[in-house]
């Protein structure tokens, strides 16, 4: 590794040990460490991995972000195909898991790895993982993820062994076939793709709990609109019992149709969802019913109807919620002016700054960075303001515009932003 790039990792390390938040401190290491293995010095990653699994060690058994930030730094150490030690590293992470003595995050724990190990193609070690799980929901959910990375892998045959494994997870198993079906659907095994998704259906239906049982529809329905079955989707649609499924699932459906330039069979829809979200009583569920139908219109980039069912939604919070995914619908339109103009109709400050840093990072992406500072400047919030530099300088950096770069990161307050905007510079003397 040249000189110049090593001292830039160097400081990143520095910064990164000074993190107080354990979750942080350990996904931004295991960030360098991958960096670094990719530059070929093997050794020196090696022991920054080493400090990312401490730092997940030094979490508290008790917290949540002990099992995100296991999964997260598995997941970085899976995809770094030049790390040696990959296996012995994992083998490190499942003995962290095993230890958490909380046992509902300890399943958590051992499922995220599960994941991780079957994304690899580790299927015999993902299954030895997930017999160390004991609760019934946790290892439903990882067989079930078992059996959809077989099929990705055109191993049909076993993932539905797997699924037989499933016992009473009758969502899992329903969600489970019904991703199974779609892949043999890409695999233009129309016919038995369509036999698996009427098992699908049939466990689905079988599913206890009215918002499981909906959820499980609803999961089949959008599935079966994304193969271009509309007729069958929404024919699994109409068993939803529970309105706020039914409209986020209809939502989808009219949204695909739109992206296949089927308007008149998407508006239709589209005034269905909203006739029965309109009908909710409920003032919160109404709100989370529009809330759905407004970010399916964003999908479409629809912005006339968006912004008139965001005038339906009385509840703030949901509202803003919906004027910030139309926000970011006009940044993807490359409408940044008109972005800025709904930003500030934004009346919950969260959203408010989500919208200003998805606004800056945009147009520091389209290198207008005098512009991407400015907007940065009207965030108040301490983490977010941090995170929009953090973006200007990736793509100041990214432009070969380092001496900006390097300037605009001392303005960075917070550690992890600043860890993760030097290892950004190091990337960029690649």
């Amino acid at each position: 590794m040249k000189k110049n790039k090593k001292e830039i990792c160097e400081q990143a390390i520095s910064v990164a040990l000074e993190i107080e938040n354990g979750r942080d401190q350990a996904v931004v290491l295991a960030e360098i460490a991958s960096f670094v293995s990719q530059q070929g010095d093997g050794e020196w990653a090696e022991k920054i991995y080493l400090q990312a699994i401490t730092a997940v060690e030094n979490i508290s058994d008790d917290r949540v972000f002990k099992t995100t930030s296991l999964g997260e730094v598995a997941e970085i150490i899976s995809k770094d195909e030049n790390f040696p030690k990959q296996k012995e590293f994992f083998k490190k992470l499942i003995k962290i898991a095993e230890a958490i003595e909380n046992r509902a995050l300890r399943h958590s724990a051992l499922a995220v790895i599960s994941k991780c190990l079957g994304d690899r193609g580790e299927f015999s070690w993902a299954l030895e993982v997930i017999k160390k799980i004991d609760k019934g929901a946790f290892k439903a959910s990882s067989l079930a993820g078992i059996a959809e990375s077989l099929a990705a892998k055109g191993k049909f045959e076993e993932a539905f062994k797997i699924v037989e494994k499933i016992g009473r997870g009758l969502h899992d198993r329903s969600v489970s076939l019904s991703g199974i079906a779609s892949l043999l659907a890409d695999n233009r095994n129309f016919q038995e793709s369509q036999k698996v998704y009427e098992k699908a259906v049939r466990a689905a239906e079988k599913v206890l709990g009215n918002s499981d049982k909906s959820l499980s529809l609803s999961t089949i329905a959008c599935s079966l609109a994304e193969k271009g079955d509309f007729q069958q989707s929404l024919a699994v649609a109409e068993k939803i019992e529970q309105s706020l499924f039914k409209v986020r699932t209809l939502a989808e459906i009219a949204q695909v149709l739109s992206c296949r330039k089927k308007d008149e069979e998407s508006f239709e829809i589209y005034s269905q969802a909203l006739e029965i979200s309109r009908s909710i009583e409920d003032n919160w569920r109404r709100a989370c019913a529009l809330l759905a139908l407004l970010n399916s219109l964003c999908g479409s980039l629809n912005f006339t109807q968006a912004l008139e069912v965001a005038s339906e939604i009385e509840d703030s919070y949901c509202r803003s919620q919906g004027l910030l995914a139309i926000v970011n619908a006009y940044i993807e339109a490359d409408e940044m002016i008109t972005a800025l103009k709904v930003t500030e109709t934004i009346t919950e400050g969260l959203f408010k700054v989500q919208a200003l840093l998805a606004i800056s990072k945009a147009l520091a992406f389209k290198k207008k960075f005098e512009e991407a500072f400015q907007v940065s400047t009207q965030i108040e919030d301490f983490y977010y303001k941090s995170e929009a530099l953090e973006g200007i300088v990736e793509c100041l950096s990214g432009n070969k515009e380092l001496e900006q770069a390097l300037e605009v990161l001392k303005k960075i307050e917070d550690k992890y932003c600043q860890a993760r905007s030097f290892l950004n510079i190091a990337r960029s003397l690649s």
